[in-house]
């Protein structure tokens, strides 16, 4: 469940995305700098040390407990049910159980299909504001220290081909290749652990922790 939900999270296309942060300008007649400073930063690694993300994540799995605890009641429940109805000589008693199984399986189907949903739901508003947070935070850092604009660093990230797909070879490689945003950074410019320690830290501020 735990690589499950992290594997959602970094997979969630808007954190792909360039994040940029443009330094205020001095003045009327200085609308450009004369140099830009560039930074890159990780998502997926920032994504993996964030205090937030392994609680908000804990408590996302423990509603989902608590809702497959009760499909699980549900699905014993008509187990038993049709047990007792095979074992059931009397001909109206049986259909009466028949019929009882049904109305239950409906709304067992019913339940697992709200309990998906709701999954989701909490799972995607959970993504939204893991992201809004990265972006707010990447803002301020690179805002504190003269950045200028701020890329998701990919570069490091192996081409690989899934030969299960329906899609050529070449082209998932070709398509690998296109969607690259960096291919080489130095060390100095990357942000992402710099990143990692200020949310984290902005996190303990906001829940009291110590």
């Amino acid at each position: 469940m735990h690589r499950s939900l992290l594997t959602a999270l970094v997979a969630l296309p808007c954190i792909a995305l360039a994040i940029v942060a443009v330094r205020p300008a001095g003045g009327a007649g200085n609308a450009m700098a004369d140099s830009t400073s560039v930074a890159v930063m990780n998502p997926s690694q920032i994504l993996e040390g964030l205090a937030e993300r392994a609680q908000a994540e804990a408590e996302l799995r423990a509603r989902f407990d608590e809702l497959k605890t009760e499909a699980d009641a549900r699905t014993s429940e008509i187990r038993s049910l049709q047990a007792q109805a095979e074992q059931t000589q009397d001909a109206a008693a049986r259909q009466a159980l028949i019929e009882e199984i049904e109305a239950k399986s409906v709304r067992a189907i019913a339940f697992d299909q709200f309990a998906a949903r709701q999954f989701d739901i909490e799972l995607a508003l959970l993504q939204q504001d893991l992201y809004q947070r990265i972006k707010a935070a990447t803002a301020e850092l690179a805002q504190a220290n003269g950045i200028d604009i701020v890329l998701v660093h990919d570069g490091a990230k192996p081409i690989q081909v899934n030969p299960e797909l329906q899609v050529a070879r070449s082209t998932q490689v070709k398509d690998q290749i296109s969607e690259r945003r960096v291919i080489y950074a130095a060390g100095p410019v990357d942000i992402t652990e710099e990143l990692t320690l200020r949310m984290n830290n902005a996190h303990k501020e906001r829940t009291g922790q110590r």
